[in-house]
């Protein structure tokens, strides 16, 4: 048992074991910090996005501090350099290369004020510099951008200017459709009426019953009819589809005829 102590003292009297160890334990620590935050994520399933956000960023930097601090330690025990000898090193070097790095400062700033004021959070459809699609990721440096067909557009929060946020508010859908002049008006309306009602009873993402606004227009190719619909923020082009269809389906079993163009003959 004595020789078992004396070679683990031994052990850790070895400058090259101190800093490996060092080194595991600050893996181990940053690993289980993110499993738990990873844990906290799936069990909370009312979570916010904004919560959700907060939580993955946190994570990454307490990652980066347990590396650093370990990263210090390690210094000390291999080449004899004091913490606070470093830390005054690295304060000048990061004076010297701040005129080089004003464009991460910026990054970071900007991401700093991005979560705090909650602008936006993962998971939430958006508009950024022209892009629209789904908030992949948010970091202190960069906000990753999905859209729907599944490309990846990674903007520099310094450079994010103008943001519309399409997942904060009711969307607006207006669905028309045409009859051909020959139809019945009030039975159509009527038909859209009752599309309205069912598709409120039937569909969970619609906020009022869709609105019949009634004739909009008479064309050369029919009469257009309209309905307006209020729907969850993201949801409007599904709105707008099955609206459509149900509308069709209506018309078929009401007799109601719609226009249709037939396809130009090849010369």
């Amino acid at each position: 048992m004595k020789n078992i102590i004396d070679f683990i003292s031994h052990l850790f009297e070895n400058k090259l074991f101190q800093s490996v160890f060092i080194a595991l334990i600050a893996v181990i620590l940053s690993k289980v910090f993110k499993s738990f935050i990873k844990r906290t994520i799936k069990r909370k399933k009312d979570m916010t996005n904004r919560l959700e956000t907060l939580f993955r960023v946190s994570g990454k930097l307490v990652s980066f501090f347990i590396y650093f601090f370990a990263a210090l330690q390690i210094s000390e025990i291999m080449f004899n350099v004091h913490p606070t000898s470093l830390l005054a090193a690295t304060g000048i070097a990061g004076v010297a290369l701040g005129f080089g790095a004003q464009s991460l400062v910026k990054d970071a700033i900007a991401g700093f004020f991005i979560l705090s004021e909650n602008q936006f959070a993962v998971g939430e459809l958006v508009t950024i510099e022209g892009f629209t699609g789904t908030i992949h990721e948010i970091t202190i440096r960069t906000t990753v951008v999905k859209n729907i067909s599944g490309d990846l557009f990674t903007i520099p929060n310094g450079s994010i200017s103008k943001v519309i946020n399409h997942s904060r508010c009711t969307r607006g859908v207006t669905v028309e459709v045409r009859i051909v002049y020959e139809s019945d008006i009030n039975a159509a309306l009527r038909a859209m009426e009752q599309v309205a009602k069912e598709a409120k009873d039937e569909i969970s993402t619609l906020s009022a019953v869709p609105e019949v606004l009634g004739v909009s227009s008479l064309g050369d190719n029919g009469i257009a009819l309209k309905m307006f619909a209020r729907c969850a923020a993201g949801e409007q082009f599904a709105i707008e589809r099955e609206l459509l269809k149900r509308i069709k389906i209506a018309f078929d079993r009401e007799n109601i005829r719609m226009p249709y163009v037939l396809p130009s003959s090849r010369k």
